[in-house]
């Protein structure tokens, strides 16, 4: 393998990134489109096929099962190419393979989950662990940007960087809480599958309470940079109460598929525009422009 720029590894990344929120897509539409047994059995389709027939529900989740193939790759060539980018960074390696380990799980807990019957521990986990790997996608993009160095020097006082780790704890609960109302509402992915014994009503506003606490931080933070615009906090304002409009919407109309789609999106945004605010505050050495 020749020697790739800094420039195109970052690339790598960030193709390696938008596959996982693909598969993230794919993985909600196929629960939406009750085709989370299409294929019964694990790695092949069904016991007799690794290909199944042509049909609806059995191509839309081996279809989703061929999109973890191609990310599969895609991370590989990130673990790879991080050994292969001038100049080399050793500090990238550990957050390559960790894309790497990251995907082997999701194909693992994918195939487990299938084999319970999809049941909405194994589907919670399934998503939360795609959480995770965005997370390391995305420290992984902001470190092969910047030079290393030991620890990030904060340039905002300690109470903003406060707020935005409680941010970003509190994105992290508000999708945690989606997949207890995911795992209790109508759309399971198939007929058959168990779902989790909560009052939808309960905890539904239990989620919309997270999401609110959300709000109230962003705007607190909003507000420490009344005097000095920053697009980032601004954008997450927005896209959260976007997201919060789509959510009452959704339970209003009983859960349409289309609509929990746009959820499923919304939150991936407001999740990694949360992280990505946080990262911002910290001052990084941008490396030289090599070709």
């Amino acid at each position: 393998m020749k020697r790739i720029s800094a420039t195109r590894y970052q690339q790598v990344v960030t193709l390696a990134g938008a596959f996982l929120v693909l598969i993230v897509l794919s993985g909600a539409a196929v629960r939406l489109t009750q085709s989370g047994l299409g294929c019964d059995d694990w790695p092949k389709c069904t016991k007799e096929s690794l290909v199944p027939e042509w049909a609806f529900h059995e191509w839309v989740e081996f279809g989703n099962r061929l999109i973890s193939g191609v990310i599969g790759v895609i991370v590989i060539a990130a673990a790879l190419g991080a050994y292969f980018r001038v100049p080399r960074r050793v500090d990238l390696y550990p957050w390559a393979w960790g894309l790497v380990a990251g995907v082997i799980g999701q194909i693992l807990l994918g195939g487990a989950t299938v084999l319970v019957g999809l049941h909405p521990i194994f589907v919670s986990l399934h998503f939360l662990l795609s959480i995770v790997l965005l997370w390391n996608v995305i420290i992984l993009w902001v470190k092969a940007k910047h030079q290393p160095q030991p620890k990030p020097v904060a340039t905002h006082p300690k109470q903003v960087i406060s707020l935005s780790r409680v941010l970003v704890g509190s994105a992290t609960l508000v999708l945690i809480l989606g997949t207890l109302v995911t795992g209790t509402g109508p759309n399971s992915g198939d007929a058959s599958a168990p779902r989790f014994s909560f009052d939808l009503q309960f905890i539904a506003r239990v989620h919309s309470a997270s999401a609110w606490i959300l709000v109230g931080l962003i705007v607190a933070l909003s507000l420490q940079f009344r005097r000095t615009s920053n697009k980032l906090i601004q954008t997450l304002l927005a896209l959260t109460l976007a997201q919060g409009a789509i959510g009452y919407i959704q339970y209003a109309l009983g859960v349409p598929a289309g609509l929990v789609e746009l959820h499923v999106a919304g939150s991936l945004a407001v999740w990694c525009v949360a992280l990505w605010f946080h990262l911002s505050l910290f001052q990084r050495v941008r490396e030289p422009r090599v070709t």
